[in-house]
């Protein structure tokens, strides 16, 4: 049994958990219906990761692997999404201009997914290895930085006196895409995944869920 199977199944037991707490707690409010899916996702991708790991197996080049990935990255983007929609609406001027600018977002996100699940499984009109997974590894890496975009302007439009009811979702969102920001420009710089940075990313994304529960308590209306 490898760190790296450890790791992702201690991510993904955290994740369920949270997921059933949140189920209990929830009141029906499109916000925790959003953030119940988000760490039900979650859960789905750490416990695949874990399997991989299982089998020693570190390469992203499964199409199951890139389309839980891309979910769970969606997941949390619309949950981003639903924060930042009401913080934005009280501006008269610029309004559409933010709604405008998400909605061009969400859809690149979209866009990437579908990207990755046909260069996945046409890789036939990519000869070349190193080409395919350059190109994997920067849909990853633009997810990535999508989602530090999100959570950047969910702090930006958040007023001063209610940053700390959310401060450790900040926190903990941010850590996630962080993550996968410096895993993926590494392994593009390199042309290699790191793997002890690989099998820490299970453990980062474990640390990250009493951050959320925190935000959680600290916000009900959710």
């Amino acid at each position: 049994m490898n760190i790296g199977f450890i790791s992702y199944v201690t991510a993904a037991i955290l994740f369920a958990i949270f997921t059933l707490l949140l189920m209990t707690r929830w009141k029906g409010r499109l916000k925790g219906k959003l953030l119940v899916a988000a760490s039900g996702i979650s859960t789905l991708w750490a416990a695949y990761s874990a399997y991989l790991m299982s089998l020693e197996r570190v390469v992203v080049d499964y199409d199951i692997y890139h389309i839980l990935e891309a979910a769970r990255n969606i997941s949390w983007y619309i949950f981003l999404y639903a924060l930042l929609k009401p913080l934005i609406e009280y501006k008269n001027a610029m309004s559409k201009y933010y709604q405008h600018s998400m909605y061009i977002v969400l859809l690149f996100v979209v866009l990437t997914l579908l990207s990755d699940t046909f260069l996945l499984s046409t890789s036939i009109f990519l000869p070349s290895q190193s080409n395919h997974f350059d190109i994997e590894i920067t849909g990853h890496l633009f997810q990535a930085v999508i989602g530090l975009i999100l959570v950047e302007q969910v702090f930006r439009n958040t007023r001063v006196e209610r940053r700390w009811a959310i401060k450790y979702l900040f926190l903990g969102i941010g850590a996630i895409f962080m993550y996968d920001f410096f895993i993926y420009a590494d392994a593009l710089l390199f042309k290699r995944i790191d793997i002890n940075a690989w099998y820490a990313r299970g453990f980062i994304n474990a640390l990250i869920v009493p951050m959320l529960a925190m935000s959680v308590a600290r916000n009900p209306d959710w």
